[in-house]
């Protein structure tokens, strides 16, 4: 018994090795086949992941502006696409950095509006995954402004009262003020001056102001501040009457006013007079008036007029003068002082003469290679401003005429010059004067793809921009052009088709250089600035301050890009109040381009012109207003100073095709830019029919303004001949 059971536990112990071998040894195989099948696959490679992407989100919005998040599963860059609609548009730059969480924001955008959006991504093989289209609304700008503060109202005469005020602030950005008088709105400003004309003598005003928004948003009314118009005021004092330069056929009067006054002299050989010179509007306090075609040996009566400017009209007493019974034969004496014979000059020179006569000069024309040069000057000092960039480089030759009262006329030795201005190519054609050195920018709208709508660099990009109603309506014209291929047309259409409100047209934005590394004009530096434009007859035939607002603008150069175009840093031309004549304005609104800071008695053009404010400007030869259907050239040299200084300096020249540039803005000495910021510069231009204010009329005309040939530079570059 005790050894059949140790039998069975020995049999039992051999079956259990057996068994136990045999299961390490296929265990062996089995731990032998894997690592020949791991082996295997890490020798072979398998194939790269696809980039996915998921997460997709957008944080709460701004009024301005959202952020979008996603990730993907391979580190990658960052992009997102928007806009308005599924073709979006837009799109934000590439971030760079390659990674798998992505924060991406989009600015610039317009308050309470849907917009279209999708995140995009490349990894490093370049491999690109976009997610699908979402949408995301921009919080509407319900926050008003703040009210105005500070309003004061100052009558200039008894027909005018100017309002100016403290700015109001905005979470987003004040657009504008709302005028009122007696509770009335009557107009609207895009700074914080306005000048409220028309006014009756001898009466109270009381104004207030509010501030609006982009969104629609208007503030509270200010404080109302309150005028009283001047009286009518007994017409300029009269003094110191006088004769002189008395020849056989013609004598020279002069006076004096205590105030600003225009010049007119009636004469004739009694005292019904019968004769009167022409009006001279120019609101001058010292006067000259020269009388011509007299007879020789007789007694003359004349009598002095002279007008403010509120229009009162003062007359002197009644004076005599005999006229000379010898004629006089001897010409005036003339000499060139400056600039000197064989001088070198650049740029703007003044040009000047010493002349004398036994009777008196009459007036002194200077001479460019026998071509007049400017206007005659007709009293002491004798002296031009001369652009030298209008003539090409190398020898010219200056000359300059005395004539007297008698008709004589002396000569002065002319002098050799050499005009060299670096950079400077008169008369050649456009496309050469865009490569000589200096030029910054170039536009000629000669390719139909310039007239690709603008995109991203959020919203101030280079390019065509639509009108208010999201239509495109600058077009190519390749009829009416100055020269290659065609030029930018503005289409304004008809308040009938499309209600008349301030950005009827769209407009081309252009920055001074290449996109985002444009250049700026800060501080010490001077920008030169020429385009061609032109206008049709209904832009000068129709009233359009009756649609509100005050005229229309041709261009807007400011800066910084990124910030609104309505600055302390920025220069506008505007056809002010429908006047027709160039004029500009500074700082968005005020102050204008004008002589005595802007206040009567005052020039609104400058140099060759001399145009005073007060009226009758189609008449009056010292004003250059706007022809129809012609094409103009334009030249602005401004030279940045001190920001908040009087050392900046504004000129400016125009001429219709064919004829020499002339002189319209000339102040040196001229206060310029943001004092609190002397960092900034400009970077931009915008051309387009502007029309600030315009209130949505639908009896306004169709109308039509063309561009062509811009160029921005940082030295002088010769304008066109032709």
């Amino acid at each position: 018994m005790f050894n059949a059971v140790r039998f069975a536990q020995k049999l039992a112990r051999q079956r259990f090795q057996v068994h136990a071998l045999l299961l390490i040894a296929l265990s062996s195989l089995a731990l032998a086949g894997c690592s020949g099948l791991v082996t295997a696959n890490n020798g072979g490679g398998g194939p790269p992941l696809p980039l996915t992407i998921s997460g997709v989100q957008a944080a709460t919005p701004t009024s301005s502006g959202f952020q979008v998040s996603w990730s993907t599963n391979l580190a990658a860059n960052s992009a997102v696409d928007y806009g308005t609609t599924a073709s979006y548009g837009s799109s934000t730059q590439t971030n760079g950095a390659m990674v798998t969480s992505h924060q991406v924001a989009v600015t610039g955008l317009a308050s309470g509006t849907l917009y279209h959006f999708r995140a995009r991504s490349a990894d490093a093989s370049n491999a690109s995954i976009s997610s699908g289209d979402m949408t995301f609304s921009t919080a509407a700008d319900t926050t008003p402004p703040t009210a105005p503060t500070g309003l004061t109202a100052t009558a200039v005469s008894s027909s005018q009262i100017n309002l100016a005020w403290t700015a109001s602030t905005d979470n987003v950005g004040v657009t504008g003020y709302n005028i009122f008088r007696g509770g009335v709105k009557i107009g609207t400003a895009p700074g914080t001056s306005f000048q409220d004309s028309g006014l009756s003598a001898s009466t109270s005003y009381t104004y207030n102001v509010s501030a609006l928004d982009a969104a629609g948003n208007t503030s509270a009314q200010s404080a109302g501040t309150s005028a009283t118009t001047q009286g009518v005021s007994s017409g300029p004092v009269i003094s110191g009457v006088s004769v002189g330069g008395i020849t056989t056929s013609g004598a020279i009067v002069t006076w004096t006013t205590d105030v600003g006054a225009t010049s007119q002299v009636e004469y004739g050989t009694t005292t019904a007079y019968g004769n009167l010179t022409t009006l001279n509007s120019s609101l001058v306090t010292s006067h000259m008036t020269s009388l011509v075609s007299l007879a020789a040996n007789t007694l003359y009566h004349y009598r002095v007029h002279s007008k403010n400017s509120s229009g009162v009209e003062s007359i002197s007493g009644d004076f005599v003068f005999q006229t000379s019974s010898v004629v006089d034969t001897t010409p005036p004496t003339i000499s060139i002082t400056a600039p000197a014979n064989g001088a070198t000059v650049s740029g703007t020179v003044t040009v000047s003469a010493n002349a004398t006569d036994n009777v008196g000069v009459a007036s002194v024309q200077f001479a460019l290679d026998g071509v007049n040069l400017g206007a005659a000057v007709t009293a002491s000092p004798y002296q031009v401003p001369w652009n030298t960039t209008t003539a090409a480089n190398g020898s010219h030759i200056m000359g300059a005429a005395a004539r007297d009262l008698a008709g004589n006329v002396g000569n002065a030795v002319a002098v050799t010059v050499n005009v060299s201005n670096s950079g400077t190519t008169g008369g050649v054609d456009f496309p050469t004067r865009c490569t000589a050195a200096g030029v910054v920018k170039c536009v000629a709208w000669d390719n139909a793809s310039d007239f690709t709508p603008a995109s991203g660099g959020s919203g101030v990009a280079s390019g065509l921009y639509p009108a208010d109603d999201g239509t495109y309506q600058g077009v190519q014209d390749t009829t009416n052009k100055v020269d290659g291929a065609g030029s930018l047309k503005f289409v304004i259409r008809a308040g009938s088709v499309h209600p008349h409100y301030a950005n009827p047209a769209g407009y081309w934005l252009q920055q001074f250089g290449p996109d985002d590394a444009e250049h700026t004009f800060g501080e010490g530096s001077t920008i030169y600035l020429q385009f061609r434009v032109m206008v049709d007859s209904p832009m000068l035939t129709y009233n359009w301050p009756s649609a509100g607002g005050e005229g229309w603008k041709i261009f807007i150069v400011w800066g910084p890009v990124h910030g609104p175009s309505c600055t302390g840093d920025q220069f506008v031309q505007e056809n002010t109040y429908q006047t027709d004549v160039a004029t500009g304005y500074v700082s968005c609104g005020s102050p204008g381009l004008y002589t005595n800071n802007g206040n009567p008695p005052m020039l609104i053009e400058q140099g060759d012109y001399n145009c005073p404010y007060g009226g009758g400007y189609s008449s009056n030869p010292n004003c250059f207003t706007y022809p129809a259907n012609t094409w103009l050239t334009e030249y602005w040299v401004v030279h940045i100073g001190t920001y908040g200084q009087a050392n900046s300096t504004f000129q400016a020249w125009i001429a219709p095709d064919g004829q020499p540039l002339k002189q319209f803005i000339d102040l040196p000495n001229f206060t310029f830019g943001d004092s609190s910021d002397h960092t900034v510069g400009l970077q931009a231009i915008i051309l387009q029919p502007y029309f600030s204010g315009a209130n949505g009329s639908t009896s306004t005309p169709a109308a039509t303004m063309w561009f062509d040939d811009l160029i921005i530079s940082t030295q002088p570059i010769a304008p066109p001949n032709n």
